[in-house]
């Protein structure tokens, strides 16, 4: 699953780093932060968002890796789709229910606490008015 969706992860981060005016990193450079603050400060809060994008759409399609999992390993790995597959054929819509619910309540909080951290540790820095 993490082999199929981590395109999904690397691809916008490497455009949003791509995007990232290299002089902004040398500026920090020459103000004497080193490699490590320098990607901590600016290209990270830089590129945050599209982390978290990225990190959204891959783990939205390793959930949805339903059809590889049952064809090659159904009973191996069970992850939470083939569980509500294996108690939706088994017991019905009954037995599935409890196991969906679940899976969509933890989706959600997922989300919104990726929504809540994204807002509240990348959030734009306040403008400042230039020295005249």
């Amino acid at each position: 699953m993490a082999f199929v969706s981590a395109p999904f992860f690397i691809r916008p981060l490497e455009e949003a780093i791509r995007s990232l005016d290299p002089e902004l990193e040398l500026v920090a450079r020459s103000l004497g932060a080193g490699p490590m603050r320098t990607f901590l400060r600016i290209t990270l809060p830089l590129t945050a968002r599209s982390a978290v994008a990225g990190a959204i759409l891959a783990w939205a399609r390793a959930i949805s890796e339903f059809g590889a999992v049952v064809i090659l390993t159904y009973n191996k790995p069970m992850v939470a789709a083939v569980l509500v597959y294996d108690r939706f054929t088994t017991g019905g819509l009954s037995a599935s229910l409890p196991v969906s619910a679940l899976l969509a309540l933890t989706s959600i909080a997922i989300f919104l606490t990726l929504i809540t951290l994204t807002k509240r540790l990348w959030a734009p820095l306040p403008r400042t008015t230039a020295l005249r």
